[in-house]
């Protein structure tokens, strides 16, 4: 959905596709609601070069790359979706990506529930992330971001991790417990 196309998509059935199931971009904005997206050899969701749109209470699983990807410049807002058991991550948000996740479960995912990058700004806020094999969330290179009053629980790994000082993002009001490790890691001289 591109070049500032709208489209409303509900409660469809969207699987077995590559590399993305639904694609976001050059100001499209489209309103995803109660989709199931599955078994997905790419991503679920990849937003990109200005996309936007609204993604609502959707069910994402199964995805063999992360359920959403968020970069150049795309800004969709995410409420109320399930992504869960992914071959990945649940989230990237990277290259200037931003997005507004709120009220999402990013749950059971192989590698971190949410990764942020190069300049990836996203607002994450009330969301529950973990039950993952490796890290709730991890920063690096660069990515920024507000992460308020989210829950990141039964991580195998590292709950937070910030791994450089070149990214900078804000942590406020989260609830961290039950992690296998360190609740929150700032390393390499990360903030």
């Amino acid at each position: 959905i591109g070049s500032d196309g709208m489209g409303h998509l509900e409660s469809n059935e969207i699987n077995t596709c590559c590399p993305a199931c639904v694609e976001i971009f050059k100001g499209g904005h489209p309103i995803l609601k109660s989709n199931r997206i599955s078994n997905t050899r790419g991503y679920g969701i990849f937003a990109h070069t200005e996309g936007k749109g609204v993604v609502e209470g959707n069910e994402m699983h199964h995805c063999k790359e992360a359920a959403v990807k968020v970069v150049t410049g795309a800004n969709p807002t995410l409420r109320h979706n399930r992504m869960v058991d992914g071959g990945s991550q649940g989230v990237v948000v990277a290259d200037r990506g931003q997005g507004m996740f709120e009220g999402n479960e990013i749950l059971n995912n192989v590698g971190a529930g949410v990764q942020v990058q190069t300049d990836g700004h996203p607002t994450m806020r009330a969301n529950r992330i973990g039950a993952s094999a490796s890290v709730g969330v991890s920063v690096s290179q660069g990515g920024k971001g507000l992460f308020e009053e989210n829950t990141v629980v039964n991580c195998g790994d590292v709950a937070i991790d910030v791994t450089d000082a070149d990214s900078a993002p804000m942590f406020r009001k989260n609830k961290i417990h039950s992690n296998e490790k360190t609740g929150v890691s700032c390393r390499n001289e990360a903030r």
